[in-house]
């Protein structure tokens, strides 16, 4: 479902969010940039056969995403994720936006 992100026809925090969905390319299947959606329902199947941080990101992305918590658990993102996963999400509350 990945396409790439087109900057004129995303509003500002979409071009953000694929930016930072693009140093995830796990994760990059799941949007669709031309249509500017995500495929939830796909992405939450998944995330039974996804690493214990694979899941913990998608849950991030996915609370973004919907301006949701989605099961997102910050203490567990601390405790689990590696160094790449940690900043995402340090950078993303120290400027947050909603796509």
């Amino acid at each position: 479902m990945t396409d790439t992100p087109n900057p004129i026809s995303l509003s500002t925090s979409q071009a953000q969010f694929a930016l930072l969905i693009d140093k995830f390319p796990r994760f990059s299947k799941y949007w669709d940039w031309t249509k500017r959606e995500c495929n939830i329902e796909a992405l939450n199947d998944e995330m039974g056969v996804m690493s214990h941080g694979e899941r913990i990101l998608a849950q991030f992305f996915l609370s973004v995403w919907t301006h949701e918590n989605q099961r997102f658990d910050i203490l567990e993102a601390a405790g689990t994720l590696d160094q790449n996963g940690r900043q995402a999400i340090i950078d993303w509350l120290t400027d947050p936006f909603w796509p």
